[in-house]
């Protein structure tokens, strides 16, 4: 989804099972996926290497194992309609036949930047109660999104919508390529993860609400989670392990109120059993807390994030 334009393919298109070709650039290439944005305007999620249907390989293995997860969310997302969810459209294939779907375009907000959705504390909490419920919408259906960061909360006319469900699990599961069981390779992002991420364990709905609540701190405090200039990949795991969190001095002097402090102190505590239990009930406790404020304090700006050398 994001915007930076990479590359463009001679004659690139994307081509609907109905077998409707429509002209699209490369604008992302990662690993796992490409994202192409097409003349009309939306995005196509397009998965690396699906078109080798193989198998000759354990890449091919992984790329199909891919496609079988891109397929899963496709579906799934297809029938939801809460705001805060991707909106998806048909299945596509791009020019080297790999496979992946269509959806909307978003905007990816910048932390260095001053959101319009953070500007006041009434639109900071709204913001956070749409993608808490947004989390709580695959909580109640049974699944645990898995990663959960700034990155993955673009923006919908200003309103923060949840996407990339690549790492989305049944709840219960484990967060690596075979979920079902456990492994010594488990999947994060090292700077946005819950403790139960690093320590490879079992994963539920209270860990995407840790991931919720650090970033919701991370669109007051300017940082992604807890990275920093001088942070390194080991000490961020270390830390999101731990349960600590860096830049409270920073949340504090911002927010300004003590009652919201306290809420997304509870949502990133170290013990899952003393977190919110899904995103639904972290919406209600964010909702309690602006019901509670005065005009006044609802309408308060934000302080800008002064972006300068992070605390280690």
């Amino acid at each position: 989804m994001e915007s930076e334009e990479k590359s463009e393919e001679d004659g690139g298109f994307v081509q609907t099972v109905r077998g409707e070709r429509i002209a699209a650039r490369i604008v992302t290439e990662r690993e796992r996926h490409v994202i192409l944005r097409t003349r009309d305007g939306q995005a196509a999620k397009i998965v690396k290497g699906s078109g080798d249907r193989t198998l000759r390989t354990l890449e091919s293995i992984r790329a199909r194992n891919r496609r079988i997860r891109n397929l899963a969310e496709w579906r799934y997302l297809r029938g939801k309609t809460h705001p805060g969810l991707l909106r998806v459209g048909e299945r596509v294939v791009d020019a080297r036949r790999d496979e992946g779907f269509l959806c909307e375009w978003l905007d990816t907000p910048s932390l260095a930047a001053e959101p319009a959705f953070v500007s006041s504390m009434e639109s900071y909490l709204c913001s956070a109660i749409v993608l808490a419920q947004a989390a709580g919408e695959l909580h109640r259906d049974g699944y645990v999104h898995g990663d959960i960061t700034p990155a993955n909360a673009c923006l919908r006319d200003g309103v923060p919508v949840l996407i990339d469900f690549e790492m989305s699990i049944r709840i219960g599961q484990y967060l690596s390529d075979n979920p079902g069981r456990f492994s010594n390779v488990f999947s994060a992002t090292p700077s946005c993860c819950s403790p139960e991420q690093v320590r490879g364990l079992r994963i539920f709905p209270t860990s995407d609400v840790y991931c919720l609540g650090l970033t919701f701190l991370s669109w007051v405090s300017g940082y992604s989670g807890v990275w920093g200039d001088e942070q390194t990949v080991q000490r961020a795991l270390r830390m999101c392990g731990r349960a600590q969190y860096p830049y409270w001095e920073i949340v504090v002097e911002r927010l300004g109120n003590l009652a919201v402090v306290d809420v997304l102190r509870r949502s990133i505590s170290l013990k899952p059993r003393d977190r919110f239990k899904d995103g639904y009930e972290f919406a209600l406790a964010l909702e309690d807390a602006l019901d509670a404020m005065s005009v006044a304090d609802r309408e308060r700006p934000i302080m800008k994030p002064c972006i300068g050398k992070a605390p280690t």
